[in-house]
C-alpha cells in the first residue's frame, strides 16, 4: 500500500485521471438519491426490521427472504443497517446513499486490483467503464442486499489472487470475511464456494500454519451460525424447506442436457449485455432467464431486477468484444509456454483465478432449473471488466495495437455516458410516501388494531401490503399496523387502503389483503395530490 501510494504521488497524471472517475461515479450514483426512486417490499421490509432491531431491540436469526419461498439468507445484511439508519435517523434514503457509496469504492477496488496485476493503463480504463455502466450504475443507485455483493466478491477475489501470489494465509482468512459476508447478501455467491474449498484444503495441507486455516473455517461458519442455530430452535424448519424446494421440487439436475446450453448462453449474455447492453422500456418479454441460445442469437432482451420491466438490449459489437476477449486469452497462453517474470506470472494468476471463477459460477448455477432471474448473476458483474481489463493490458504492450485499444476504449466510454445519463422521472418521492403515511397516523384511534394495504400505480409492483407506507407510519410516526400475513389483515378492526390513482370499488375489490379483511363499508376518504386517494374501510 505505501508503495502505491507512493507511485501514485509521483504520477500526477494518474491521481489526476482517477479522482475524475471517482468524481464521475459519485456524480452517477448519487444524482437526485434523495428522491427515494425505488422504495418497494424489499427495501421497506429491510428497513422495518431494522428499525425494530434498533428501536425495540427484536434481534432476528433470519436475514431477506430468498427467491426460493421459505429459504432465508443470514441475518447479517439487517445488523449493516441498524447503524446506517442510526445515522441517517430512520430516513430510508440512508441505505440508498450506503448502497451508493459501496458503489464508488467497487470502482476504486477495480483501479486498485487491476493496477497491481495489468498496470496504470488498463486500470484507469476498466475503471472508468465500470463507473459509468449502464447496468452498474443503476444497481448502484438503489437499495437492495444483492447490489452491494460486487465489492465482497471483488475483494475476494482480490485476496484469493494475494493469497496464491504471496503464499500468506492471512489473505485465506480475509477472503472468509469478504466471501462469508458476500453470502449473507444473495445466495448466488456459494457458487464460488469450490474456490474458496479449494485454497483451504490447499493451504490446510501445504502451510504450517494450521491455525489460522482452522480459524479461516471457523469465521466462514460464523457468518451461517444464525441460520443453524434458528433451525435449531425451530425443529429444523429451514432444511426441510430446503429440501423440500430444491429436491422434491426437482428443481436440481445433474444431467448435461439440463445444464450445457443454458450455462453457455448465461457466459454469452453475461459479457455482452454487462459490456454492451442498454435499457429497454418494454414488459413484452418475460422476466425469467431461459438461457437458451435461441434467445441469445436473437437478441431477446433480458431483465436484470425480479418483477421489474427494466430490461437490457445488448448491442451488436458486444458480440465482437467478446471473441476479443477470447481471441486474447488463447493468444496468451498460446504464447506463454517458457516465459518467466513477475508481470506475466500476476497476469497468468490473475487469468486463472477470473477464468475458474466464470466457469464454476456459470456450471453450479445452472444446476439449478427452476425459475432463473438474471441478477442471480450479480455477485459476478464486475467479471466481464476484469476480463477487459486484461485484455486492455495484452494489446496495450504492442505498440501497434493501442492506437485499437484507446479507440474501443473511448467508443464504450462515450457510449456508456450517453446511456448513463438517462434518468427517469419518479412516480412518487419520498415526501409523497410521508404525506399518506401522516394522514393515516393522524386517523388512527388508540386501543384500536389496524392494518395497511396499496393498490400500486406501477403495474410491475406486485405487492399489496403496502410495505412502504407502513414503514413511514411505525418509524416516523410511532404506531405500529399489524403485519401483513393474511391472518393479519382478518384480526384487523381498521383497514386504510392508499390507492394511487383511486379504486372504484375498494370493498369489493379483490386482492387478498382486503377480501381477508372482510370489509363492509367506506368509513372515511382522503384524496391526495398526483391521484392518490386513501380509504379507510370497517367492518
Amino acid at each position: 500500500m505505501k508503495r502505491l501510494i507512493k507511485s501514485i504521488k509521483k504520477s500526477k497524471f494518474e491521481t489526476a485521471i482517477l479522482a475524475a472517475i471517482v468524481l464521475l461515479a459519485i456524480f452517477l450514483r448519487f444524482y437526485k438519491i434523495n428522491e427515494l426512486h425505488f422504495f418497494t417490499y424489499d427495501q421497506a421490509r429491510d428497513n422495518l426490521i431494522a428499525k425494530r432491531i434498533l428501536v425495540d431491540h427484536k434481534w432476528t436469526l433470519l436475514g431477506p427472504q430468498s427467491s426460493m419461498r421459505g429459504v432465508y439468507l443470514p441475518p447479517y445484511y439487517y445488523y449493516t443497517l441498524v447503524p446506517i439508519l442510526w445515522l441517517s435517523r430512520l430516513n430510508p434514503v440512508g441505505v440508498d446513499i450506503y448502497t451508493a457509496l459501496i458503489g464508488v469504492l467497487t470502482v476504486i477496488l477495480v483501479w486498485y486490483f487491476c493496477r497491481e496485476v495489468l498496470g496504470q493503463i488498463p486500470a484507469l480504463m476498466t475503471s472508468a467503464l465500470y463507473a459509468t455502466s449502464p447496468l452498474i450504475v443503476e444497481l448502484s443507485h438503489r437499495a437492495w442486499n444483492p447490489n452491494t455483493q460486487p465489492l465482497f466478491i471483488l475483494l475476494s477475489l482480490f485476496f484469493w489472487y494475494r493469497l496464491w501470489t504471496t503464499k500468506k494465509e492471512k489473505y485465506l482468512l480475509f477472503s472468509s470475511l469478504s466471501f462469508g459476508y458476500a453470502t449473507n447478501l444473495h445466495y448466488g455467491a456459494l457458487c464460488l464456494l469450490p474456490i474458496w474449498l479449494f485454497a483451504f484444503f490447499w493451504f490446510l495441507v501445504k502451510s504450517k500454519k494450521k491455525r489460522l486455516i482452522l480459524f479461516s473455517l471457523l469465521v466462514l461458519f460464523l457468518f451461517g451460525a444464525p441460520l443453524i442455530l434458528f433451525d435449531l430452535r425451530h425443529q429444523f424448519m429451514l432444511t426441510k424447506n430446503i429440501y423440500t424446494y430444491f429436491f422434491a421440487g426437482e428443481r436440481i439436475s445433474l444431467s448435461p442436457k439440463k445444464f450445457f446450453e443454458p450455462m453457455v448462453a448465461s457466459v454469452f449474455e453475461l459479457f455482452v449485455a454487462l459490456l454492451s447492453g442498454t435499457f429497454l422500456k418494454t414488459a413484452q418479454v418475460p422476466f425469467e432467464f431461459w438461457g437458451k441460445a435461441k434467445s441469445i442469437l436473437s437478441f431477446a432482451p433480458v431483465s436484470i431486477i425480479a418483477h421489474k420491466p427494466l430490461l437490457v438490449q445488448f448491442q451488436w459489437w458486444g458480440i465482437g468484444l467478446l471473441g476479443v476477449i477470447i481471441t486474447a486469452i488463447l493468444w496468451f497462453f498460446a504464447k506463454q509456454r517458457g516465459k518467466r517474470g513477475e508481470k506475466h506470472r500476476k497476469a497468468s494468476v490473475f487469468l486463472y483465478l477470473i477464468i475458474s471463477s466464470i466457469f464454476i459460477s456459470a456450471l453450479v448455477s445452472r444446476f439449478y432449473i427452476g425459475k432463473f432471474y438474471f441478477f442471480y448473476y450479480i455477485f459476478i458483474y464486475s467479471l466481464p471488466f476484469l476480463f477487459l481489463s486484461f485484455v486492455f493490458w495484452f494489446f496495450w504492450q504492442k505498440k501497434w495495437s493501442r492506437i485499437l485499444v484507446f479507440l474501443i476504449f473511448l467508443w464504450m466510454f462515450i457510449f456508456n455516458l450517453r446511456h448513463a445519463l438517462i434518468f427517469e422521472s419518479p412516480e412518487r418521492t419520498i415526501n409523497d410516501i410521508q404525506q399518506a403515511a401522516q394522514v393515516i397516523t393522524d386517523d388512527v384511534e388508540p386501543g384500536r388494531s389496524f392494518n395497511i394495504a396499496a393498490n400500486y400505480r406501477s403495474p410491475d409492483r406486485w405487492d399489496h401490503n403496502a410495505v412502504d407506507y407502513r414503514y413511514f407510519v411505525e418509524a416516523y410516526y410511532g404506531k405500529r399496523a399489524l403485519d401483513w400475513q393474511p391472518e393479519d389483515y382478518k384480526k384487523a378492526e381498521v383497514l386504510y387502503v392508499v390507492a394511487e390513482g383511486g379504486l372504484p370499488d375498494p370493498v369489493n375489490t379483490q386482492i387478498m389483503e382486503i377480501y381477508t379483511f372482510e370489509p363492509k363499508k367506506i368509513l372515511n376518504t382522503w384524496e391526495l395530490p398526483k391521484g392518490v386517494v386513501i380509504y379507510k374501510l370497517g367492518k
